[in-house]
């Protein structure tokens, strides 16, 4: 059931992000989306049983559906259509690479720990310090903390 909750989210936030109401909110809406699914996984450290994880399951799938819908809007708002597709190609670069290497981190954390909930500890922290970074980004093209000439751009 969590490919059908994440596909309705991305279903209903896509179509949310057109409405004008929330198109000059994406890049916050993405960093709430981020945030929250950082703290709803850090839930299934204390979920027991099959009930308490498949309940969180569904939570979380629901907001990284959010997510999967606004990383690609807010990162188009950023850059402008001439250099989406390098930066895009740079984003998919480092999901790629975090896939790669989190099973390792992951891996190690359960060796030494003893238990997964070291390594959803971890998951949770890392997604944290995204959204971390996603505030911090909001925050930057909000109020033009630090302006960037056209001409580098």
């Amino acid at each position: 059931p969590a490919g059908e909750q994440t596909t309705g989210c991305v279903c209903c936030t896509g179509w949310a992000g057109d409405l004008a109401w929330l198109r000059s909110r994406r890049n916050l809406a993405l960093f709430v989306s981020i945030f929250t699914g950082g703290l709803l996984t850090l839930l299934f450290i204390i979920a027991d049983g099959f009930a308490g994880c498949a309940a969180a399951l569904l939570v979380c799938s629901a907001f990284f559906g959010g997510v999967a819908t606004f990383t690609p809007v807010v990162c188009a708002d950023l850059v402008g259509s001439q250099r989406m597709s390098k930066t895009w190609g740079l984003l998919l670069f480092g999901q790629g690479f975090s896939v790669v290497v989190s099973p390792l981190v992951i891996g190690a954390l359960k060796d030494w720990s003893g238990t997964w909930q070291s390594g959803l500890g971890f998951i949770g922290a890392a997604i944290l310090v995204a959204s971390g970074l996603q505030l911090v980004l909001y925050l930057w093209t909000k109020y033009d903390l630090f302006p960037i000439a056209a001409s580098e751009m």
